[in-house]
């Protein structure tokens, strides 16, 4: 893992996954339900296919998933609740089907809650059956 000053660790951290992607955990304004991050993470689809998870520490809403790839690609991209007690209790909160598609974002009309335990994390999965572009996704949390 990589070093950084402390003003990196307080506004941007980046993660080196050691595998050649890199996952950066931004820290923004404090809004009326508590600490709002915008956490983010790219994967080269040539290489393998998203599969991108952070655990849960705490109740959060979804405040919105935004999606941008290099090129347009033609594959299938997932946001889930991934409980801790198994694949059977899983969420699909949201699917997108890209078909020659470079962008998307997904804001929920009303708060979409995730309550959440320890050991419970939310999912973020892309396929890479074309092998091509290189995919980044930010999802905006918001703890309550």
């Amino acid at each position: 893992m990589s070093t950084f000053s402390m003003t990196d660790l307080m506004t941007k951290s980046m993660i080196d996954n050691g595998d050649g992607t890199f996952t950066q955990r931004v820290m923004a304004n404090v809004t009326s339900g508590g600490i709002f991050s915008n956490l983010q993470h790219s994967q080269d689809l040539s290489l393998g296919q998203l599969n991108y998870s952070t655990s849960i520490v705490s109740n959060f809403k979804v405040k919105g998933l935004m999606i941008h790839c290099s090129q347009p690609i033609t594959e299938t991209i997932n946001l889930y609740y991934d409980d801790n007690n198994g694949n059977g209790y899983d969420t699909l909160l949201r699917k997108f089907n890209f078909s020659n598609n470079q962008d998307s974002a997904f804001y929920p009309e009303g708060d979409l809650y995730v309550f959440g335990s320890i050991g419970d994390k939310i999912k973020i999965t892309c396929t890479n059956n074309n092998l091509v572009g290189t995919i980044k996704i930010t999802l905006q949390i918001e703890v309550i």
